[in-house]
C-alpha cells in the first residue's frame, strides 16, 4: 500500500536543498517554485529511485536530478537555433534565467545590460561588473571547475560557456549541463584571444546581436578617437603586458585579449 507523503514534506525538502547548496540567505528561486518542481518530480516517481514513498535520508538531504535534457524536447515555437562547438543547439528566443560559466560570456551579458543568475568565480576587476554581480552565485570554483548542483539549483533556461575546439582538450561536462538546460558552448582560445568572437556568439544566443553591434560601433569610435588624440605617444611607445603573482608570471602577446585591444 502506498504511504502518503507527510504534510510539509516537500517544503522541508526544499529547505534542505537550499541549505545543501548554501542558498538559504539569498535564494535563487522561491520556496514555492522549488516545492512545485520537487512535487512534480515526485509524482512522476523519480525521487528515491522511483519509489512511491518519500526517500529516507538524514536531514532530508535529498537532491532531485534532471532525468532528460531540455534540448531533447521538441523545440517550442519561440526557440532559436545557434551554432556551437557541439553543432546547432535550440535555445529559447528570449531567455530569462541565464547562467554564464565563463568570463567572456558573462562580460558580454553585462555589457548588454543582462545580469546572469549564475556567474564564474573569475571576472575582470571592473567596477561596473563588480556592482552588477553583487550577490550573484558563483557556478565555478576558484580553479574554474563547474559546480553542477549549483547550476541546477538556479533553474536556468539557458547556459552559456566556452571550451576548447579540440575534443581531446575539452573540459566542460556538456552532457550534464544540457540535462539541466539548453547549453551553448562556444570556442575558447588561449588568453581569451577570441573574445570578440565569443561576444558575438553570446549576443546571438540571447537574441541581442543588434545591441552588440551598436556597442561595437561605440567601441570602435572610441578607439579611433584615442588613436587620433594620442597619435604621437602611441607612435613612440612599445608595450609589454605582464601579469604576475607570487609564483608565476604571464607575458601577453598581440593575440591575447589584452594585446588585441592595443593592436
Amino acid at each position: 500500500m502506498t504511504r502518503p507523503t507527510p504534510p510539509g514534506y516537500f517544503r522541508e525538502l526544499a529547505r534542505a536543498v537550499r541549505e545543501a547548496f548554501g542558498l538559504l540567505e539569498r535564494p535563487a528561486i522561491s520556496d514555492a517554485e522549488v516545492v512545485r518542481i520537487l512535487d512534480e518530480i515526485s509524482r512522476r516517481g523519480l525521487l528515491a529511485g522511483g519509489r512511491s514513498e518519500p526517500p529516507r535520508c538524514s536531514g532530508w538531504r535529498a537532491v532531485a536530478r534532471p532525468v532528460r535534457s531540455r534540448q531533447s524536447a521538441s523545440p517550442s515555437a519561440t526557440a532559436r537555433s545557434v551554432s556551437t562547438i557541439h553543432g546547432q543547439v535550440s535555445v529559447p528566443s528570449r531567455p530569462k534565467r541565464i547562467v554564464a560559466a565563463n568570463f567572456p560570456e558573462a562580460c558580454t551579458l553585462l555589457d548588454l545590460g543582462i545580469t546572469p543568475v549564475g556567474r564564474p568565480a573569475y571576472m575582470p576587476s571592473f567596477a561596473k561588473y563588480t556592482r552588477a554581480l553583487g550577490g550573484v552565485p558563483m557556478v565555478t570554483d576558484s580553479a574554474g571547475q563547474l559546480l553542477l548542483e549549483r547550476v541546477a539549483s538556479l533553474a536556468p533556461d539557458l547556459i552559456v560557456t566556452a571550451d576548447w575546439a579540440d575534443p581531446k582538450m575539452r573540459q566542460v561536462p556538456y552532457d550534464k549541463l544540457r540535462a539541466i538546460a539548453p547549453t551553448a558552448v562556444f570556442t575558447r582560445e588561449q588568453a581569451a584571444g577570441n573574445w570578440r568572437d565569443q561576444a558575438t556568439a553570446t549576443a546571438g544566443a540571447v537574441n541581442q546581436a543588434d545591441a552588440l553591434a551598436a556597442l561595437r560601433r561605440k567601441y570602435l569610435d572610441r578607439a579611433a578617437e584615442i588613436r587620433r588624440t594620442h597619435a604621437r605617444l602611441l607612435a613612440e611607445t612599445r608595450w609589454d603586458i605582464v601579469d604576475a603573482s607570487q609564483n608565476v608570471w604571464d607575458l601577453y602577446s598581440s593575440t591575447s585579449s589584452h594585446g588585441g585591444v592595443l593592436t
